[in-house]
Formats: structure tokens, sequence, C-alpha cells
């Protein structure tokens, strides 16, 4: 346990060098503008989404709405956050070779 709060403590002032600091918070604001404008794309359309899937719905079913919407928006958070992952190391993949040398 010692050893991990040690090598964490040592990566952390790794980051802050100066040769590294680009190479470090560049694909971490990259990410962040690019989740940032998905995230507010998908609030922006998760209503209209919402109503189009409702619409499959029969009428004897209009009940079940309460149980849609819930499975509906755990969906999409399950599919942010493997997105967020895939994402994540795309844009940061051409900095990796650069960390290795």
């Amino acid at each position: 346990m010692v050893d991990a709060i040690t090598a964490l403590s040592q990566g952390t002032r790794l980051v802050y060098q100066k040769g590294l600091r680009r190479y470090i918070f560049l694909p971490i604001l990259v990410n962040l503008i690019v989740y940032a404008s998905m995230l507010s794309l998908v609030l922006n359309r998760f209503d209209g989404w919402l109503d189009s899937a409702m619409t499959m719905v029969p009428s004897w079913l209009e009940w079940l709405s309460w149980l849609i919407w819930p499975l509906f928006f755990v969906s999409l958070l399950v599919v942010i956050f493997f997105t967020f992952t895939l994402v994540t190391h795309l844009i940061a993949a051409p900095f990796y070779r650069l960390f290795s040398r």
C-alpha cells in the first residue's frame, strides 16, 4: 500500500515537469472538449430520443413509461462510459509512444 502511494506521488511530480506537461495536459484538454460537446449534444437530444422510443410502446403498455425512462437513461450512461474509455485511449495513443522513451 505504501508503494502505491509512493508511486502515485512520484508520478504526480513527473506530470509537472516542463517537458512532459504538454504531452499530459493536451490529451486531457482534447478529451474534455470532446466529451463536453458530446454530453451537451446528448442532453439536448435526450428528450427527443425518449419521445421517439415512447411512440413505439403500444397504448396498453403506457403504464411502463415510468420504467422505460430510467432504463433508457442507464443504458445511455453505460454507452457513454464505454465510449469515454475508447475515445480517451484513441486520443492519448499517439502520446503513449513519447512516454515510453
